[in-house]
């Protein structure tokens, strides 16, 4: 709504420069489902954006590909601004939760179609089999999972090995990702888009601690976690219930000990190093 009000302004005051950000895509957004009066209509207002606007922002690089080649003739007023991370906001690693147990949490919203099952079915397998020690698996924030996802979880709540906690404000959640052993991000959902990452991912990377990401192969998180300094292990949607298992474990023997990210990292994702020479062309 926001852009299509903008882009009404810039019709009459052709004057003004107009940059149109976008945090999720507008034509491929995962979350529309498919629909051939939507998808004339959104490949109508696109167009319409793209024609207008002074200046187009994707908030990844797999978006900034796919305007390039759908507009080769705007390609020179794209460009790319990470969701990134505030550097003026203190996010890191905190004393550990020493219960019982080590923990695995989840902070923010699931939603979207995004599927906790391939974790869940895998520790009912390996506890079945006794191959896996005791944890907690932490879920801070709302969850809309479909049917399947919630029976397991439900049932694992049940059975002490999932704890969960309803919505917190942002400094509470960052403070229980920070005591926590490991992070979890869930980047897969009902249409297996490799567009976005979930903004959780900068939090966990300053966080330092290991991160088990289900998602896609090659997918932006995949490709930002290898270059990013922290201890991963990846999941992918087409991994075989084995395959899972073992990344499972593997990932629960990576050592809790906190690294810091890379330069790279860093100087690729602050917010200020990539907001500034837009707003200032």
């Amino acid at each position: 709504a926001c852009h299509l009000a903008a882009l009404n302004l810039k019709k009459k005051y052709p004057h003004l420069k107009w940059v149109a950000m976008f945090q999720d895509p507008y034509l491929d957004n995962p979350l529309r489902r498919p629909s051939f009066l939507w998808d004339k209509l959104a490949h109508h207002r696109e167009k319409a954006i793209f024609e207008h606007a002074d200046r187009l922002v994707a908030n990844t690089s797999a978006s900034f590909d796919r305007w390039e080649a759908r507009y080769p003739q705007h390609a020179g007023k794209i460009s790319v601004a990470w969701t990134g991370y505030d550097p003026a906001e203190t996010v890191g690693p905190l004393s550990l939760d020493r219960g019982s147990k080590p923990v695995l949490t989840h902070i923010g919203s699931i939603y979207g179609g995004r599927r906790v099952g391939m974790l869940l079915r895998s520790v009912l397998r390996l506890r079945d089999q006794r191959r896996l020690k005791p944890f907690d698996i932490r879920f801070v924030g709302p969850s809309e999972l479909v049917p399947e996802d919630h029976s397991l979880m439900v049932q694992l709540e049940g059975e002490g090995w999932v704890r969960r906690q309803e919505r917190v404000s942002r400094r509470e959640a960052l403070d229980v990702a920070g005591s926590s052993d490991y992070l979890l991000l869930v980047d897969t959902n009902l249409q297996n888009t490799s567009l976005q990452v979930p903004s959780k991912l900068f939090d966990y990377i300053r966080i330092g601690r290991p991160v088990l990401c289900y998602t896609q192969r090659d997918s932006m998180s995949e490709r930002i976690l290898a270059r990013s300094g922290v201890r991963y292990e990846c999941i992918y949607s087409d991994s075989s219930p084995e395959e899972s298992d073992e990344a499972l474990l593997r990932f629960l023997d990576l050592s809790t000990e906190p690294v810091q990210p890379t330069d790279w990292f860093l100087s690729t994702f602050e917010c200020e190093r990539q907001i500034q020479p837009i707003v200032s062309y």
